[in-house]
């Protein structure tokens, strides 16, 4: 369906400046709307995102769902740059489903409540119910719930996040000398850098020296812990005076000595490592969604 409105048009339904929005730009890459900004006196910003995605433009449905983001940063000469921001700062939003424009009416509209009611709504008032929600965040009593959320999800979830992925990290360094950096940022960014020879300042991998034992040929760092950790399992049993009979029945016959050096070898060299490095992957995505969180308004 065509649009029976350009960009600019679009625009003027708005009327900035606004709330302090001023110097609206119209997107020229296909999507259906503009980006205006907010100046603040500490250099930052808040930039406002109005617009209907292309996808939509092409289906025939009317009206046309209106896609809202609002972000807060340090002011560029384009933009601004995302930061990592207090909690009392105002907060990114996203609206995808809760604002409609009807291009052959060129009215705007709001579903709202439990029952999605519809209800027509004027442009500049949509920029106020965003701004609104964009700075509750900056209001004592009436943002703190919102504040308690974004430590919540910021702070605290996305910590417990990094320290586990700090755990399997450790256990992979442990049992194979395999070294990580422990900035969850530079692993997200470089996802490849768990799979295989990486440059030594992101991460830095053992030697590759290696030693035979029963015939199965391992890096020396793993034969070394194998060998410590069932020294270590030894030791604990023998001072407690513990005789397990599978482990008694196994290690007093040389065949199913060798199946379980060659079996357990293969689950350290093998298994262990590619499950851990697929954990911290695991924990990185979490750690990502966490950090990076945005309210659904």
């Amino acid at each position: 369906m065509e649009p029976l409105l350009n960009s600019t048009d679009f625009l003027k339904l708005f009327q900035f400046p606004c709330l302090g929005y001023e110097n609206p730009v119209v997107f020229t890459d296909g999507n259906y709307g503009f980006s205006v900004l907010k100046s603040y006196p500490n250099d930052y910003g808040s930039l406002l995102r109005v617009f209907i995605r292309k996808d939509a433009l092409q289906k025939l449905d009317c009206p046309l769902p209106v896609t809202i983001e609002v972000t807060y940063g340090e002011k560029t000469g384009t933009g601004i740059r995302l930061a990592a921001n207090a909690t009392s700062d105002p907060i990114e939003l996203l609206s995808i489903d809760e604002f409609y424009f009807d291009p052959i009416k060129k009215k705007f509209s709001r579903k709202s409540g439990v029952f999605g009611t519809v209800k027509e709504i004027e442009p500049r008032r949509i920029i106020e119910i965003i701004h609104k929600s964009h700075i509750k965040p900056t209001r004592a009593i009436i943002g703190l719930w919102l504040r308690i959320k974004i430590v919540f999800w910021r702070n605290i979830v996305a910590n417990l996040l990094k320290k586990l992925s700090n755990i399997f990290i450790f256990l992979l360094y442990l049992t194979s000398g395999t070294s990580i950096t422990r900035d969850p940022w530079k692993r997200i960014i470089w996802p490849e850098k768990l799979d295989g020879e990486e440059e030594k300042e992101k991460i830095k991998f053992g030697k590759k020296k290696t030693k035979e034992i029963f015939g199965y040929e391992a890096p020396s760092w793993e034969i070394v812990f194998y060998c410590c950790l069932h020294l270590v399992v030894f030791l604990i049993f023998f001072l407690e005076g513990y005789k397990p009979p599978l482990v008694t029945i196994i290690f007093k016959n040389s065949f199913l000595t060798v199946i379980y050096v060659i079996t357990t070898l293969f689950l350290l060299d093998v298994v262990l490592p590619t499950h851990l490095k697929q954990f911290i992957k695991w924990a990185d995505k979490l750690f990502y969604l966490s950090s990076t969180r945005r309210i659904k308004i």
